[in-house]
């Protein structure tokens, strides 16, 4: 097998199952915000959005809520997003997968080979610069990477 550098993957966007809690509101940025939990790819999040900016959209692939989110935050709290401000921009949308060419892969098997870089980050050092990367190979990298517990965004990918 040729290793590729570049990888991606396509997927549906699909409706996440929000349940609002009606009751449950903070203020973020001076908005009202309101409570919503759902499970998505694994994690059980709970998210603060507000009907005050009517766009069904927030960090990362989080989305489907009557209003912002402007944070989110999964059970364990190892990942956890906040807005620190809002700004109205006309900018052109840039495509993603220019200029290099990528292979295609499963959204599975690219999560897979996200979780074998994190979990033997200075092997996959060592390759790409042949053992004598920024720092001697004799020298562990000290990296957030290998910390126990620590699992990517999505975990349904096992």
């Amino acid at each position: 097998m040729v290793y590729h550098e570049y990888r991606k993957y396509t997927e549906p966007i699909e409706d996440r199952e929000w349940t609002i809690v009606d009751d449950t509101t903070k203020t973020i940025l001076g908005f009202d915000c309101i409570m919503a939990t759902a499970n998505y790819h694994g994690r059980n999040w709970t998210a603060w959005f507000t009907p005050e900016v009517p766009m069904n959209t927030g960090p990362w692939k989080l989305l489907g809520l009557p209003g912002l989110i402007l944070e989110a935050v999964d059970s364990t709290s190892q990942h956890h997003f906040t807005a620190n401000g809002i700004q109205s921009v006309n900018l052109p949308i840039t495509k993603v997968y220019e200029p290099y060419s990528y292979e295609n892969t499963t959204r599975r098997e690219f999560l897979k080979l996200c979780r074998y870089r994190y979990d033997n980050f200075q092997g996959m050092s060592d390759m790409h610069f042949g053992g004598n990367g920024p720092r001697h190979s004799q020298e562990k990298i000290d990296y957030e990477s290998g910390k126990d517990g620590f699992e990517l965004l999505e975990t349904d990918y096992k």
